[in-house]
């Protein structure tokens, strides 16, 4: 009995030992966020990374030299892929699609069932189950909406100007605006007249400070801003 006792004390410790293990090896460490926080940082192969607010990005604990390397992003991230000496394939996934890369730099949103990519340098392939690759070269933008893909050509950086603490808005609808907002700083935007919705503002606005945003808002001369602790009420100044 002395025999079969120790024996079963010695299996639930192997077992104990064996659990916290496997949960351990099973947490993919991760870059995040909080609202209206910008970050940078590196990811262990060298790659640079400008982490948008409200955004999270996990990747493997084991990078190998000769295998791809993979990450997840939910919200959006600024990459500059490093090349390695095996040049092998930077990974990433969203939700809609994988991204191919081998060195370059571009931006990626996956957000709000939506999934976008801007490229800036280099090339990249994008990949969605069912369907044709996409090839795209700097300047090509691809948005999975609606259950479909367009690409499209940009001409201006507006997409990267949050990299800088920035919003470039043009001709964008108030009801975009206050999305935005309500993305970074995860504060309610309410809109006090639905006719704001198709209003639009040109400009480009400071994206480190909500009060002062708001601030620049309201010079435009158009709106009144009301804040509480909780939300934000913008209607027409008439």
């Amino acid at each position: 009995r002395i025999w079969y006792a120790a024996a079963a004390v010695l299996l639930i410790g192997v077992l104990t030992i064996s659990l916290k293990f496997l949960v351990n090896t099973s947490v993919k460490p991760q870059l995040a966020t909080n609202y209206g926080q910008i970050k940078q940082d590196k990811l262990p192969d060298g790659t640079e990374i400008i982490l948008n607010a409200n955004s999270k990005l996990t990747y493997p604990k084991v990078w190998k030299e000769d295998a791809d390397r993979e990450v997840w992003i939910k919200g959006e991230a600024f990459f500059h892929v490093k090349k390695t000496a095996h040049r092998n394939k930077f990974i990433v996934h969203t939700d809609a699609f994988d991204i191919e890369v081998t060195g370059t730099s571009f931006d990626v949103i996956n957000r709000n069932g939506k999934s976008s990519i801007v490229l800036k340098e280099g090339s990249v392939k994008i990949h969605r189950p069912g369907q044709a690759t996409i090839l795209m070269k700097p300047g090509d933008f691809v948005e999975f909406a609606n259950e479909q893909i367009q690409k499209k050509t940009v001409t201006r950086q507006d997409y990267l100007a949050w990299t800088e603490s920035k919003l470039v808005f043009d001709n964008t609808s108030l009801k975009d605006v206050a999305d935005i907002i309500t993305q970074h700083y995860g504060i309610e935007v309410k809109l006090a007249d639905n006719n704001l919705s198709d209003k639009t503002i040109t400009g480009i606005m400071p994206n480190d400070n909500l009060d002062v945003l708001l601030q620049s808002l309201e010079a435009t001369q158009e709106f009144i801003i009301q804040r509480t602790n909780n939300a934000i009420t913008i209607a027409n100044k008439n």
